[in-house]
């Protein structure tokens, strides 16, 4: 629901500040393992923050989910899903706060649950993202309960 009292672009406190002095860490696939995957078969990246543009937001990962089937995507493979490539960010469902937001539906507080991979980062235009709660409502410590599509 979009708020009409909202500022163009809402921020974190502090968080304007941060993006000029702060990178984001991402975790990329390496090298397709071989047995057991090993600290070798990753590579950590620094990637440049940037402010969303108009209709996106800005998420800071607050949790990863790491389950067993990200092993079957390191390989390639025919799968029922498609393989994580060799440079790119390994897949992965996190849960997220928004940080900054550019987007009607969004408020900065919201978290969501979404596909965005290991990252501390990401900018997203909101699709796939599943909301949680809102900033607007008691803080409700997450984990407490699964999310709840608002």
């Amino acid at each position: 629901m979009p708020d009409s009292k909202r500022q163009p672009s809402q921020c974190a406190p502090g968080w304007r500040q941060v993006l000029s002095k702060i990178k984001g860490r991402q975790i990329v696939l390496a090298a397709r393992p071989q047995g057991a995957p090993r600290l070798t078969d990753f590579r950590l990246e620094e990637v440049d923050l940037r402010e969303p543009s108009e209709g996106k937001v800005l998420l800071a990962t607050e949790f990863l989910s790491l389950d067993p089937y990200m092993r079957g995507r390191m390989d390639d493979r025919k799968s029922y899903s498609s393989p994580t490539s060799i440079g790119s960010v390994m897949e992965g469902e996190v849960v997220a706060q928004i940080v900054q937001s550019r987007h009607s539906e969004y408020r900065v507080g919201d978290h969501v649950a979404a596909r965005l991979g290991w990252c501390t980062h990401a900018i997203s235009d909101g699709s796939g993202l599943t909301c949680g709660f809102r900033r607007s409502r008691p803080r409700i410590p997450i984990g407490s309960r699964p999310p709840i599509p608002i």
